[in-house]
């Protein structure tokens, strides 16, 4: 018999992973490459965040992000990268080195976004409503989408969140409409990326604003495109574990 507190602390473990795996980083999958890959994206995330307000370079690094994420992801997953990795390594081996360039990839995206919305671009660039007004309603909208975001991933499973079936280009479950998906048909693509324009409000950053909104016009490209093709084909016209 397991205790509450047993309970309660499997489902903190379980919210922390969640969080750290949907920022980049599977804590019990961790390798070296993927440490060094974390260090340097932090370091230089975070000079072009907190240090630099130089908008040529901030620009070219948010683009830089897009391209490696949304275009990068969807040129592996349509092309023969996989079956070739798999061919070479295995699938547990291959999906390692997969999932390890798109944790640096999810991690270059969140930053990018950050750096956009941090960037001083003058009084005509910000929201202009009292701060206090947009941090708090800023926030709540974070917070919203953020609980949302961490409740899809954790009802479909992290591997699921990066895109394990469809690097090994065959099903790992069954068809789910628990949780979130009982309510909204696409909250991980859908709802649940409000937060990033919940952060850009509470900054007060229309070009924070700008850049989620642009992120999420090609998370949207990406599903249509190279995503829903393998939902149907996999699962079903309505059997989808994805969004």
């Amino acid at each position: 018999m397991v205790s509450d507190g047993g309970n309660i602390m499997a489902i903190l473990i379980n919210l922390i992973t969640t969080f750290f795996a949907m920022i980049g980083l599977r804590l019990d999958r961790l390798n070296l490459f993927w440490i060094i890959g974390a260090v340097m994206t932090f370091a230089f995330g975070h000079y072009y965040v907190i240090i630099a307000n130089n908008p040529g370079l901030t620009l070219s690094y948010f683009f830089f992000t897009l391209v490696f994420y949304y275009f990068g992801n969807g040129l592996i997953l349509s092309s023969s990268i996989p079956r070739l990795l798999i061919a070479n390594y295995g699938e547990k081996k291959a999906f390692e080195i997969y999932q390890t360039i798109v944790g640096l990839m999810f991690m270059n995206q969140g930053l990018g976004i950050a750096a956009m919305t941090s960037l001083d671009m003058g009084a005509n660039w910000e929201i202009s409503i009292a701060s206090s007004y947009t941090f708090i309603f800023g926030g709540i909208i974070f917070m919203v989408g953020m609980v949302l975001k961490i409740w899809s991933t954790m009802t479909l499973g992290i591997d699921l969140y990066y895109y394990r079936d469809m690097f090994l280009n065959h099903s790992v479950g069954t068809f789910t409409q628990s949780g979130p998906y009982k309510i909204f048909d696409n909250p991980m693509y859908g709802i649940g990326q409000i937060h990033g324009y919940g952060y850009a409000i509470m900054y007060q950053s229309i070009t924070g604003f700008m850049a989620i909104a642009l992120c999420h016009v090609l998370i949207y490209v990406f599903y249509y495109s190279v995503e829903r093709p393998f939902v149907r084909r996999v699962y079903g016209e309505l059997g989808s574990l994805h969004p």
